[in-house]
């Protein structure tokens, strides 16, 4: 290991790499240009604050790679009367925790 100039970490070129790692099935169905560029993953979620209130937004799709698994899904989870998660990232995961911290607020209520 060189001390003087250590490697850095570039998380942009990991996540590229993370992006253009298809799996066997992808590279079966897959033309070969569009496994040479990056796929676009990710979910949008937006919270916006004005005098009266907060304003909260998410897309709608579900992706599983390049695939759209579904297009219809509701990302904002109602907590509380006044509290909503914003969801992003697995699925399962983040329904999970959104489960949990309402039964903890129920309970703590």
């Amino acid at each position: 290991m060189d001390v003087l100039n250590p490697k850095t970490y570039d998380a942009e070129e990991d996540m590229l790499s993370e992006r253009t790692n298809y799996s066997a099935m992808d590279k079966l169905i897959l033309p070969m240009e569009f496994q040479q560029a990056p796929v676009s993953t990710g979910t949008t979620i937006v919270a916006v604050e004005f005098d009266g209130g907060v304003v909260i937004g998410a897309d709608t799709r579900t992706s599983a790679g390049s695939f759209v698994m579904n297009r219809f899904t509701d990302k904002l989870t109602q907590l509380t009367d006044r509290i909503y998660c914003l969801r992003s990232g697995g699925a399962a995961d983040t329904q999970a925790i959104a489960e949990i911290v309402t039964y903890q607020l129920d309970f703590l209520a």
